[in-house]
C-alpha cells in the first residue's frame, strides 16, 4: 500500500492585506516601480551622453544605479508576492544579470555609441554649437521637409471580374440552420447589383433567383467587405490594407486578398444549387464571372443508431447470443459512417461505407437504415459510438456536432454464463458421516456475473438402492461464494442445473457428491487371571480385548474394591483391533470388582458393553512387594555434592523385610543387601562406585528381590534409577591481550575488552578486581568465551570463578597485562620564534609587507595533527572562522601573514590528533608587525601648462605638482626630469620630513617647447623595507611647454553650405581661447579639445581673428582664415504637394517640377509602384538632370506609379547633403 505525500504547506499570505490591494494589482504596481526605475536609468545615461543636458559621471551613476537594481531586486521578494517570489539562486542571477548590464551601460568600457543609442534617436538630440555660440539641431537647420516637397501619383483603372466560392469551401445547412453565406470574390470593383438562383435538389425544374443591389441588401445577400482602389470620394484617401479570409473548419489556408480585391457575402436560405447570374458594377457594366460559378449546399448528412432495448445504454445479452443493431443515416448518397467499438479498454475504428437506396433516382436527401451485425464473442461490456458521416458532397458531420437526442454510443453488457460444482465431494471422493448426524456439503457457483444474481440451482438425491427423491432442491446463490448445504440422507446429489436471472448455466464436473454412513463398532473380552508363582496368589486380571470398527478406539473401565470405586481410567488411540489390558489392585488386599463401562472408534463415541462380557470380580490377598521412589529425571550429582547418594523405598507385605540392591557402573557391578527394613518407607544412602567417585560418569540403581516375614521371597522388576556424577570443576583465566606481555593503551573515557576462557557448567560467576583500586565486582559469563569491559587504568586480577551449580572452581588469582590511557596532544610554540612580552604574549620580529614569514608549531601525540588558529590585525576584529591546518609530522607549518600593514595576532585555539581533540587556551598568542612599504606618487595626473623659459616653482591660480608619501617619515625621494625629445635628463634627491610635498625647483628653466616628463624614481623611508611601486600613471608627470598658439582649417575649401560643420585644428595646449566674427559679431569661445569646429545654421561670411593657449598666456593674430556659407536648394513637385490624378488606358498625365537656388541646377527624380501603408513601394525608374538653368521641368507620362524628386544639387550646395566620414564614437568612464 503506497503511502499517502503529506499535504504541501500553505503558502504564505502577501506582507501587505489583500483587503488594502488585490494580488494583482499588487503585481502591477510592483511591476511599474521596476520598469518606471529603468525608464529613469536610462534618462540619466542618455543625460551624460548628451552635452547640453549636463548629466552625471557615468562611474557615479554605475553605483548609484546597481545599488538601485540590488535593493529592488532582494526588497519584492518580501511582500510574498505569488508569481514575484523567487528562490535565492534566481535573485543572485538576476543582481549579476543587472549589474553586468549596468557595467556594460556605465562601465569603464568602451562600446560605440551606435550599439547604445540608435541613429534616430541620436539625432533627436544630436545637438552642435553653431556660429552663433548656440546648440542646434542639424535637422532644424537643414529642414528636411524644406527642400524635397510634394509627389505626383498616377492610377490606371484595370479589368473587374468575380469568383463565387473562391477556396471550393463545402456548405450544408445544420438542423438549426436558417441561412448560409456564400463568398463572392470581385477585383477591380464595386458590385452595385448581384443576381444570383438556387435550384432545388429534389426538382430541377423549381429554380428561385434573387436579385440584390447595393441599396437595398434584404435578409437574402449582404455585402461584407469591399476591394480597394476605388476613388477617393467613395472610400477616402487612403486605400484600406491587404485583407485575409479566416482559415475555415476544414483546416485550409487564409485567402490572401491584394489591395484591388474583395469579397461579397451573398446568404442563401435554402439548400440547393446555388449559381451567379450576373454581377453589375456602379457604370451598370456587366462584371466577368471566372470559373463554374455554382456551389452545391445540401442539408447537413446525420447518423444515429436504432437499438430495440429498454435500456439503450447498458443492454444486457448472455454470453453466446447474438445481437443486431440498426444505422439511421440521412444525407446526399452515397453516404459513409465512421464508428467505433471498444471492449477490454481497446478501441476499435469500423467503416460503413457506400450506403445507398438503390430504389430511389432522386439526387437530394435520402433516409437510409443499414444493418449491422455486432460480434459479442467474449463476456464484458461492448461500446459502441459515432465518429463521423459524410455525404456525396464532402460535407463531414462529427459526433459532437449531430442533431440534440441522437443516439451517439451505446454499451452491450455480455453476461458470462454461471457455472455449478461441488467442492471436495464426488462419487470417486465420497462423503462419510456417523448414522443419524448431518453432513455438511459445499457448493460453488462461479462465472455469473453480478447483474445476473441471484442462481438457481437445482439438486436431486438418489438414495443408495436406487430410489430417485421426487422432490427438487432448490439452492439460491446471491454472490459468487461457497454455498454451505446440510444433508442427514446418505446417496446420490447430483446438480440438475444453474440458472441466473437472465441466463442459463453450465454444470461442471463433479455434478454427483456420495454420502455415506459408517458401520456400527462392536467389542469382545476376555479376562485371564494373573498369578505369583513365587507365593501362588492371583494378583490381577489380563483382559484380552478384540475391537470391530474403525481405529483408533477407546477404553474406560472402572475398579471398585469392596464395593468402592478406587480407580477410574480412560485409554485411547488404541490402534489396533486386538488390545491387552492389565487390572491389578492398587491398595492392597480385598474384594475387586473390573468392569469395562464404555468404548468407541474414530466415529462412534460412548458405546455400552453387555454386563456379562465386561464385569469380573477377584479377592487378593497380601503379599511382599518394593519400588523405588523414581525421579522423573536422573539423579545429578556435582563436584561439591559428596561421594554417597540417596534413595526412597516403598514396601508392601509383612514386615520386616530383607531388599537386594544392585549398583552398575560401566566398570563394575555391585550388590547391596539391607536387611531387617520395619518402616514401609525407607531411604538407603548408596555409596558411589569407586570410579565413578574419581571421574564422573553415569550409573543406576535397582531392586533384585524383597522377602517378607512370611520368607516369600519375590524377584522384582522394578523402573531403576539413573544416577549422573559430574566431578568436572568450574576454570576462568585471562587470554590474548589480556594475559599478553605488552600494555594496552586506550583512550581516556573510551572502554577496552579484557579476553576471559571459562569451562564448567554455566552461567559461570567470576569474581575480579582492580589490582590498583581494590574494588572487587562479580560478573556472569554465559559462554566459554567473553570479555570484561574496563574502563579504568591498571592491572585486573581473577579473585574466585563459581559454576551454575554453586561449586568453586580454580583462577589462580590471575593477573592481566596492565593498561595505560593514551597523553592527549599537546603544543608550543619554537624558541625561535619570538621574545615572552610582559602581557604573555610572543612577539615576532617585524617582517616588510610583501615578505613571506611562517613559524613551525611543535606538536606531540598521535599523527595526523589538525590545528586550528584565527588570525586578526589589530583594531580590525575578524568575524571569520578559525582556520585549519592539517600535518602528518610532529610540527605544524603556520603561515604569516605579510598584508596588510599593522599588527597582526594568530591565536591557537585548538588541536585535533587521531584520538583526541582539544583546546589550548593556555598556549601564548603570537604577534607580528608587518610593515608598510614607503610609496611615492603624484596627487594628480593632470598635465601642467608652462611657457617657453619658465623656472619650475609653484604658480598662483594655477595647478601644481603634488606628490604623496607612504611609509614611516623621513623620506628619501629620487627625481628626474627631462624633455620628451631628449635623452638627457636630471636627476635630484629630495629629503622630506612629512607626507606631503610640492615639487619645486627653482634652477630647471624650460628651455624648449614641447611635453616634458617628471618622474618619481625610487623613495625610501625609515622602516629600510623596499618600495611599493606606484602605478605607471601616477609616478610619471607630464609638463606642456608652448610657445605660440596657431589655428590651421581641415579642409581646403572655403565655401559651405547650411548644415555643413566649418573645422579648424587647434596647435598648442589645451584649453584655447578663439576669436571670431560671422556677420559683423564677435565671439570668444574656449575650446578644451584640438579640434575646434562650428555647425553653419545660416548664410553668411565667417572668419577667425585670433587665438591664444595656455590660459591666454600668449595670444596669436590670424589672417586669410575664412568660410562662405550658402543656402540650401530645393524642389518641388506639383507644386509641393500630393497630387493623384487618374487615367484611361492610353491617356497621359503632365508632370511638373520646381526648383529654388543658384543655377545651374542638377536634379534626380524616380517613378515608384503605388505606396501601400505599412510597405515600402518598389521604385520602378529613375532619372538624372545635369545643368538645368531652368527654375521649373515639366514632361508627360501614361505609367501608372508616384513620380517624387529625390535629389537636388545648384552651383554651391546639394541636398541631401555628402553625408560626413563615419567617426565610431566611444564612451569612456572618466
Amino acid at each position: 500500500m503506497a503511502t499517502p505525500k503529506p499535504a504541501a504547506p500553505p503558502a504564505p499570505k502577501p506582507l501587505v492585506p489583500e483587503t488594502w490591494f488585490d494580488v494583482a494589482s499588487q503585481r502591477s504596481y510592483i511591476i511599474g516601480v521596476g520598469v518606471v526605475l529603468q525608464g529613469i536609468k536610462l534618462y540619466e545615461v542618455l543625460r551624460h551622453y548628451i552635452p547640453q543636458l549636463q548629466g552625471s559621471s557615468l562611474s557615479w551613476l554605475l553605483y548609484k544605479w546597481s545599488f538601485v537594481d540590488i535593493a529592488y531586486i532582494l526588497s519584492v521578494p518580501l511582500l510574498r508576492i505569488p508569481w514575484l517570489t523567487v528562490p535565492p539562486y534566481v535573485r543572485i542571477r538576476l543582481i549579476l544579470v543587472a549589474v553586468l548590464f549596468n557595467w556594460l551601460l556605465m562601465g569603464n568600457c568602451k562600446i560605440p555609441t551606435s550599439l547604445l543609442i540608435p541613429t534616430s534617436v541620436r539625432s533627436m538630440f544630436d545637438y552642435q554649437m553653431s556660429i552663433s555660440e548656440h546648440r542646434v539641431r542639424v535637422q532644424d537647420v537643414v529642414q528636411p521637409g524644406q527642400h524635397l516637397s510634394g509627389q505626383h501619383t498616377v492610377r490606371l483603372s484595370p479589368v473587374s471580374t468575380a469568383e463565387l466560392n473562391p477556396q471550393g469551401l463545402r456548405f450544408c445547412f445544420a438542423p438549426s440552420q436558417r441561412h448560409i453565406s456564400v463568398p463572392v470574390l470581385v477585383n477591380n470593383t464595386i458590385p452595385h447589383n448581384i443576381k444570383f438562383s438556387i435550384e432545388s435538389l429534389e426538382d430541377a425544374s423549381d429554380i428561385r433567383y434573387v436579385t440584390v443591389d447595393r441599396h437595398g441588401l434584404g435578409n437574402l445577400a449582404l455585402v461584407q467587405r469591399y476591394p480597394s482602389g476605388m476613388p477617393e470620394e467613395e472610400f477616402g484617401p487612403e486605400p484600406p490594407k491587404c485583407k485575409a479570409l479566416e482559415a475555415n473548419t476544414e483546416g485550409q489556408n487564409p485567402l490572401q486578398l491584394e489591395d484591388t480585391k474583395g469579397l461579397v457575402y451573398i446568404r442563401v436560405d435554402r439548400p440547393g444549387v446555388v449559381r451567379l447570374e450576373s454581377i453589375l458594377d456602379s457604370t451598370d457594366e456587366e462584371i466577368r464571372i471566372t470559373r463554374g460559378g455554382s456551389v452545391t449546399i445540401p442539408q447537413c448528412p446525420s447518423v444515429s443508431f436504432l437499438v430495440d432495448s429498454r435500456e439503450p445504454h447498458a443492454i444486457p445479452r448472455c454470453q453466446g447470443e447474438t445481437f443486431e443493431g440498426t444505422l439511421m443515416v440521412k444525407g446526399v448518397p452515397p453516404l459513409a459512417v465512421q464508428y467505433w467499438r471498444e471492449f477490454d479498454g481497446k478501441r476499435e475504428d469500423l467503416y460503413a461505407n457506400g450506403i445507398d437506396d438503390d430504389t430511389k433516382t432522386s439526387r437530394g436527401v435520402q433516409t437510409i437504415q443499414v444493418p449491422v451485425p455486432l460480434d459479442l464473442p467474449r463476456p464484458g461490456f461492448y461500446s459502441y459510438g459515432l465518429t463521423s458521416v459524410t455525404d456525396s458532397l464532402g460535407n463531414t458531420i462529427t459526433a459532437a456536432n449531430l442533431p440534440s437526442g441522437t443516439l451517439d454510443s451505446f454499451t452491450v453488457n455480455v453476461l458470462s454464463q454461471p457455472m455449478a460444482e461441488w467442492m471436495g465431494c464426488s462419487v470417486d471422493r465420497p462423503k462419510s458421516m456417523a448414522k443419524g448426524e448431518e453432513m455438511r456439503l459445499f457448493l460453488r457457483v462461479s462465472n455469473g456475473n453480478v447483474s445476473d444474481a441471484p442462481w438457481d440451482v437445482q439438486v436431486q438425491h438418489t438414495a443408495p438402492d436406487g430410489t430417485v427423491s421426487e422432490r427438487i432442491h432448490h439452492v439460491t446463490a446471491h454472490d459468487l461464494r461457497y454455498q454451505t448445504l446440510e444433508y442427514a440422507l446418505p446417496g446420490d446429489y447430483t446438480i440438475l442445473s444453474v440458472k441466473g436471472k437472465l441466463c442459463d448455466g453450465v454444470v461442471k464436473g463433479p455434478e454427483v457428491c456420495r454420502i455415506l454412513v459408517w458401520p456400527e463398532p462392536s467389542m469382545t473380552v476376555k479376562f485371564e487371571p494373573i498369578v505369583d508363582r513365587n507365593c501362588n496368589v492371583e494378583t490381577g486380571f489380563m483382559a484380552h480385548v478384540v475391537f470391530q470398527g474403525t481405529p483408533p478406539f477407546s477404553l474406560s473401565y472402572v475398579v471398585k474394591k469392596d464395593g468402592r470405586v478406587v480407580d477410574t481410567r480412560q485409554i485411547p488411540n488404541i490402534q489396533s483391533t486386538q488390545y491387552d489390558l492389565e487390572l491389578q489392585p492398587s491398595q492392597g488386599p480385598g474384594s475387586y470388582q473390573y468392569s469395562l463401562t464404555e468404548f468407541g472408534d474414530n466415529h462412534y463415541k460412548k458405546q455400552q458393553p453387555s454386563h456379562q462380557t465386561g464385569t469380573v470380580e477377584q479377592i487378593v490377598h497380601t503379599i511382599a512387594d518394593a519400588q523405588l521412589v523414581t525421579p522423573p529425571q536422573p539423579i545429578k550429582l556435582w563436584s561439591c555434592s559428596g561421594k554417597t547418594v540417596n534413595v526412597d523405598l516403598k514396601l508392601q507385605g509383612v514386615a520386616p523385610w530383607n531388599v537386594e540392591l544392585q549398583i552398575s557402573s560401566p566398570r563394575e557391578t555391585n550388590p547391596l543387601r539391607i536387611s531387617g527394613i520395619t518402616s514401609k518407607e525407607h531411604t538407603v544412602s548408596v555409596a558411589l562406585p569407586s570410579d565413578i567417585d574419581e571421574y564422573g560418569g553415569h550409573f543406576e540403581i535397582a531392586l533384585v528381590n524383597i522377602e517378607d516375614q512370611k520368607q516369600c521371597k519375590r524377584a522384582l522388576n522394578r523402573p531403576r534409577i539413573g544416577v549422573d556424577v559430574s566431578r568436572n570443576k568450574a576454570t576462568a583465566r585471562f587470554t590474548g591481550v589480556a594475559a599478553g606481555t605488552r600494555d594496552i593503551q586506550i583512550i581516556q573515557g573510551d572502554s577496552t575488552k579484557l579476553p576471559l576462557r571459562v569451562t564448567g557448567d554455566g552461567p559461570i560467576r567470576v569474581r575480579w578486581e582492580n589490582v590498583n583500586e581494590g574494588i572487587s565486582q562479580w560478573t556472569s559469563v554465559k559462554g566459554q568465551n567473553e570479555d570484561l569491559d574496563v574502563r579504568h587504568a591498571g592491572q585486573y586480577r581473577l579473585l574466585e570463578v563459581i559454576d551454575a551449580h554453586g561449586c568453586p572452581g580454580y583462577c589462580d588469582e590471575q593477573v592481566s597485562t596492565s593498561i595505560t590511557f593514551i597523553n592527549r596532544p599537546t603544543a608550543r610554540w619554537p624558541t625561535s620564534a619570538g621574545e615572552l612580552d610582559k602581557y604573555g604574549n610572543i612577539v615576532r620580529k617585524p617582517i616588510c609587507e610583501g615578505i613571506p614569514d611562517h613559524i613551525e608549531l611543535e606538536l606531540s601525540g598521535s599523527p595526523l595533527f589538525t590545528v586550528s588558529y584565527k588570525h586578526e590585525i589589530e583594531g580590525n576584529p575578524s568575524e571569520l572562522p578559525p582556520v585549519e591546518v592539517s600535518s602528518p609530522l610532529k610540527s605544524a607549518r603556520i603561515d604569516l601573514a605579510s598584508y596588510p600593514s599593522g599588527k597582526h595576532i594568530y591565536t591557537v585555539e585548538g588541536l585535533k590528533d587521531t584520538n583526541y581533540g582539544v583546546r589550548l587556551s593556555d598556549l601564548p598568542k603570537l604577534h607580528q608587525q608587518v610593515l608598510a612599504k614607503p610609496s611615492a606618487f603624484f596627487k594628480s595626473d593632470t598635465r601642467l601648462p608652462f611657457c617657453l623659459h619658465d623656472s619650475f616653482v609653484r604658480r598662483n591660480g594655477y595647478p601644481n605638482a603634488e606628490i604623496l608619501l607612504k611609509g614611516q617619515a623621513p623620506f628619501d625621494v629620487k627625481l628626474s626630469i627631462r624633455n620628451s625629445d631628449s635623452s638627457s635628463r636630471k636627476v635630484k634627491v629630495i629629503h622630506v620630513e612629512s607626507n606631503e610635498w610640492d615639487v619645486e625647483f627653482p634652477d630647471y628653466v624650460f628651455d624648449k617647447i614641447g611635453p616634458h616628463q617628471v618622474r618619481i624614481e625610487s623613495v625610501t623611508d625609515a622602516s629600510g623595507c623596499p618600495e611599493a611601486r606606484s602605478p605607471h600613471d601616477l609616478s610619471t608627470l607630464f609638463i606642456d611647454v608652448a610657445e605660440t598658439a596657431a589655428i590651421l582649417p581641415m579642409e581646403t575649401r572655403s565655401d559651405y553650405c547650411v548644415g555643413d560643420t566649418v573645422q579648424y585644428q587647434l596647435e598648442g595646449t589645451s584649453p584655447w581661447i578663439v576669436t571670431y566674427d560671422f556677420n559683423g559679431r564677435e565671439s570668444r569661445p574656449t575650446s578644451k579639445t584640438a579640434k575646434f569646429s562650428r555647425l553653419a545654421e545660416k548664410p553668411g561670411i565667417f572668419t577667425v581673428t585670433s587665438i591664444s593657449h595656455q590660459n591666454n598666456l600668449c595670444v596669436t593674430n590670424v589672417d586669410n582664415v575664412k568660410a562662405i556659407i550658402y543656402d540650401l536648394p530645393s524642389a518641388a513637385v506639383a507644386p509641393g504637394r500630393s497630387a493623384v490624378e487618374s487615367i484611361r488606358e492610353g491617356d497621359q498625365a503632365q508632370i511638373e517640377f520646381s526648383f529654388t537656388g543658384e543655377p545651374p541646377f542638377t536634379f534626380t527624380y524616380q517613378r515608384s509602384e503605388i505606396s501601400k501603408k505599412g510597405k515600402n513601394a518598389k521604385v520602378l525608374e529613375t532619372h538624372t538632370i545635369t545643368g538645368h538653368k531652368e527654375k521649373t521641368y515639366r514632361f508627360s507620362s501614361a505609367l501608372e506609379g508616384t513620380w517624387t524628386v529625390t535629389f537636388i544639387a545648384d552651383k554651391y550646395c546639394r541636398y541631401p547633403p555628402i553625408p560626413p566620414a563615419t567617426v565610431e564614437v566611444t564612451t569612456e568612464t572618466i
